[in-house]
């Protein structure tokens, strides 16, 4: 019987297995769509920036982050290729890296820079596969990281130039104690080079014999981290790198790094503040020693703007006081002075503040006695950057006994002047007489008598005339300090021409060749100036060698004073009579050889001292002889 096809199993078998094959392959397609629809929400939820890119280089797919990163439209990103997008220093390592990625199995890693369509540029780190002909990449927006990293860095090395321009030893410790940073300074500080530093422990600069209580001090900072100095009220050290000691100060700071907390070390080494002070130490004991070893009272205004004055014991002292018993001010002090004192001391000091001349002065101050007593005082001010004065230090001296053995010996000169002058002038009447009948005695007698007799007359006038000469010379002398100088501006050219006229007759007698330089306007008296010349050019015709005189007269400036020179090629002088020349009756030679009464050197050097100068001679015996005065100038400091 033949079969029925209904109920024949092999087609319904075979239908039934191509029901199920395509049942299978729907599953496994919508299984499939759903995969891809998981993926593509996935890709275009993803705030990481997917991509799929071809061999040609262009974008096949991006997801919307790209766009939210970069600013372009899809279709934007679509028309170009990737290294379009890509800044142009960077492209090479891209392209680089994408040949690379179709060579190996490598993934492809790299940074770079993309363009933002406002034209600004993004940080993107890439990690990129090739599958097959096509590849799929995931790009990051570092740009945040990458400009974090930088203004790190840049902070970084702004940290390290303060490090390293710090006139101080620089170190940076961890809280093990090893040293992460140093500066050249701690070089130079400590012998060591900065490689030798840099992760030892920080124990090697310090004294052994307190490492111990500084791992302790460290730890406890650690714990309290701030600003301050170290070891407060304690002596610190150092230890070089050859050993030696040297004093130290350190200031910490703690500086929060990236990996952990550090203390930041400032190290100066204060050896030179150290030898200062103990200098200053010394300084100071040896001028209280001073003020204790001389006889000096100290006085110092050091704040010029109020009136309260430092006085040394010894100032209290010199005044008969106990050291606190007036107060010390410049109002008491001004009231002590003797009232004939204080307006000049007053104008002395305002001159010296003003205008910087010196304060040396001699006064009377009232002792506790209520006597007064003769000091000299002086003093110095420190003026400040606009001249102002900011304080002066001055001194008192007890001159007491030698100003009144000077007031005695004035006015015993002055006596002795009186009586010179007296003498001499009440001399020359009777010396007049007796000349003059030894004049007619010589007339009417000599060659009457016998040589013996008419040497005696000889004798006789010689000894009157020579008289006569001394008394003239002696009221000259005694003239000079009797009257006040008349003291005014005086061109000296002038004086010179004088003097020369007063001289011609024996100029020209002598054939003295006179040479005269520019010569300056000086304040003295023209007729004590001009003898002063006079006596200078006649010495130099008077002790004249075998040679024409040759006579030159001439002035320089130096300083303070205006130098004038009487130089001669005469006989010259012996340089042990260079002083005793300018006393009284002190004579080089015989009354025969040359006459005169030696005094008019002496009365030289009473004029130029009476003006403030001073004379002197240098001569080379044989050669001349060049006199020297000095006259002061008028000029304002």
């Amino acid at each position: 019987m033949p079969n029925d096809p209904h109920t024949d199993g092999t087609p319904l078998k075979r239908i039934d297995k191509a029901l199920s094959r395509t049942n299978a392959e729907l599953e496994q397609e919508i299984a499939n769509r759903e995969q891809m629809h998981h993926l593509d929400t996935f890709f275009n939820v993803s705030l990481d920036m997917l991509c799929i890119v071809g061999v040609d280089g262009y974008f096949k797919q991006l997801n919307p982050a790209f766009e939210h990163t970069l600013g372009y439209t899809q279709d934007e990103f679509l028309a170009q290729p990737l290294l379009s997008f890509v800044y142009a220093d960077d492209q090479n390592a891209m392209r680089t890296a994408i040949e690379q990625l179709a060579t190996n199995t490598t993934t492809l890693r790299l940074e770079n820079r993309c363009r933002h369509k406002d034209g600004s540029y993004r940080w993107l780190a890439w990690k990129g596969l090739l599958v097959g002909d096509t590849i799929y990449a995931i790009a990051r927006d570092i740009t945040e990281n990458k400009e974090s990293a930088e203004a790190l860095r840049h902070s970084e090395e702004r940290f390290r130039r303060v490090i390293e321009s710090s006139p101080s030893a620089m170190l940076m410790v961890d809280q093990n104690g090893t040293i992460a940073l140093v500066n050249s300074q701690t070089e130079r500080i400590f012998g060591y080079a900065q490689e030798e530093l840099i992760g030892q422990p920080v124990d090697m600069l310090i004294s052994r014999e307190v490492r111990g209580p500084h791992r302790s001090y460290m730890r406890d900072y650690f714990m309290k981290p701030e600003v301050r100095p170290m070891g407060k009220d304690r002596e610190l050290h150092g230890i070089r790198k050859d050993g030696t000691e040297i004093p130290v100060e350190i200031a910490l700071a703690p500086v929060e790094m990236p990996d952990g907390l550090y203390v930041l070390s400032a190290i100066t080494d204060i050896t030179e503040r150290r030898k200062a002070q103990q200098d200053l130490r010394e300084s100071k004991e040896r001028f209280h020693l001073a003020l204790l070893g001389v006889n000096a009272g100290i006085w110092d205004w050091a704040n010029m703007q109020g009136d309260v004055v430092w006085w040394s014991p010894k100032f209290y002292e010199l005044l008969g006081y106990t050291e606190g018993e007036v107060e010390p001010t410049m109002t008491n002090f001004v009231s002590l002075l003797h009232p004939d004192d204080r307006e000049r001391t007053l104008a002395l000091m305002e001159q010296h503040l003003q205008e910087h001349k010196p304060y040396r002065i001699d006064y009377r101050i009232r002792t506790k006695e209520g006597a007064y007593k003769w000091f000299s005082g002086s003093g110095q001010a420190q003026f400040g950057k606009d001249g102002q004065p900011t304080r002066m230090v001055g001194s008192i001296i007890d001159i007491h006994d030698q100003k009144t053995a000077e007031q005695a010996l004035a006015q015993s000169n002055k006596e002795l002047e009186q009586f010179a002058y007296v003498a001499s002038h009440d001399l020359q009447e009777p010396l007049r007489t007796v000349t003059s009948f030894i004049e007619l005695l010589k007339e009417e007698y000599q060659g009457q008598l016998d040589e013996e007799a008419d040497e005696y007359i000889h004798f006789i006038v010689d000894g009157a005339q020579r008289m006569q000469m001394l008394i003239k010379d002696l009221l000259n002398y005694s003239r000079v300090g009797r009257h006040s100088l008349d003291s005014r501006r005086i061109d000296v050219n002038k004086v010179l021409k004088q003097v020369l006229n007063n001289l011609h007759a024996r100029i020209t007698k002598a054939d003295a060749a006179i040479s005269i330089g520019p010569l300056p306007t000086v304040e003295a008296d023209a007729m004590q100036l001009g003898q002063v010349f006079q006596n200078l050019i006649s010495n130099a015709i008077k002790f004249r060698s075998a040679q024409r005189p040759q006579i030159t007269v001439s002035a320089e400036k130096r300083g303070a004073y205006w130098q004038f020179l009487v130089t001669d090629n005469g006989l010259g002088i012996k340089e042990e009579h260079w002083d005793r020349i300018f006393h009284v009756f002190k004579r080089l030679h015989s009354r025969r050889k040359f006459k005169g009464t030696g005094i008019g050197l002496a009365v030289c050097k009473k004029i130029i001292e009476r003006h403030g100068g001073q004379i002197w001679v240098e001569s080379e015996q044989g050669v001349g002889s060049t006199f020297y005065f000095t006259i002061p100038t008028t000029e304002t400091a």
